[in-house]
C-alpha cells in the first residue's frame, strides 16, 4: 500500500502488515490509481506517476518530493 503524508510531499511503500505510525492527515492508498488521484492534487499527472513508481521500487524507503 502507498502511504502519503505531509500534504502530498512525503511517501513510502507499506507491506500492509507491519506496525505503522503515521502523522495525522496522512493517507493510506491500497491501489496505484487511488494514490495517483490523491497525488494529482499536489503534482502534475506525469510527476505523480513518477512518484508512484519511485515509491513502489523503494520497498519501504521514505521519499520526500
Amino acid at each position: 500500500m502507498f502511504v502519503i503524508g505531509r500534504e502530498g510531499h512525503m511517501g513510502f511503500w507499506w507491506d500492509g502488515e507491519s506496525t505503522l505510525f503515521v502523522e495525522e492527515g496522512s493517507g493510506i492508498f491500497p491501489s496505484r490509481s487511488s494514490c495517483l488521484e490523491y497525488l494529482k492534487k499536489f503534482h502534475t499527472k506525469d510527476e505523480a506517476i513518477e512518484i508512484i513508481m519511485m515509491i513502489k521500487k523503494g520497498n519501504g524507503k521514505i521519499y520526500s518530493f
